[in-house]
């Protein structure tokens, strides 16, 4: 999967969340995870949707880390490629 269809899918996923403050059409790449308006059940669903969405397991200590939707994308992008 490419970069490109990593960003694709997760925008998809995000268009799918009712609770995101912000319209994903102005989410990019440097927008901040935390800035999107998740609550904390909410962002366990997206990550859980995400897991499902690329068959890739996203660890708690990970998920901490991730501040930028960048992050996100690489982090997807490393263990597709594991």
């Amino acid at each position: 999967m490419t970069r490109k269809e990593i960003v694709a899918a997760l925008r998809e996923l995000l268009e799918q969340q009712e609770q995101l403050k912000v319209d994903v059409g102005r989410i990019t790449l440097d927008s901040r995870l935390d800035g999107l308006g998740f609550d904390s059940l909410s962002v366990m669903d997206f990550f859980y949707d995400v897991e499902n969405r690329f068959k890739v397991p996203i660890e708690i200590a990970d998920l901490v880390a991730l501040e930028r939707v960048d992050e996100l994308v690489d982090y997807i992008e490393h263990k597709l490629a594991a």
